[in-house]
């Protein structure tokens, strides 16, 4: 049990508000890479909680979180790796374009 519970205090420490939140965050690999993680479950067609969001254009605010990461690691010249859990193509919704457009 000793062990279980080290497990869990290190993972506490390394939670973000975001993953609270909404299940996604980013975690800095090194000094050159980003990896960031993307709750894709919030854009599946068949997902009844999105009428649930505040702001259902940008469920849990991932988008501009998303946006500024990039920005972010742009800036530090760092590689960005984007990870998920729908695959583009699957059951997700489209009408996301708008907000890579204008970033």
């Amino acid at each position: 049990m000793v062990i279980h519970r080290s497990i869990v205090v290190k993972f506490l420490l390394f939670l973000q508000n975001t993953f609270l939140k909404g299940g996604y965050y980013k975690y800095v690999l090194g000094d050159k890479v980003v990896v960031l993680a993307l709750n894709t479950n919030l854009y599946y067609r068949f997902n009844r909680a999105i009428p649930n969001f505040t702001n259902p254009d940008d469920p849990a605010d991932q988008f501009q979180f998303m946006i500024d990461t990039l920005k972010d690691a742009r800036a530090k010249q760092l590689s960005v790796h984007v990870i998920a859990h729908i695959a583009p193509g699957g059951n997700e919704l489209v009408f996301y374009n708008h907000i890579l457009k204008n970033s």
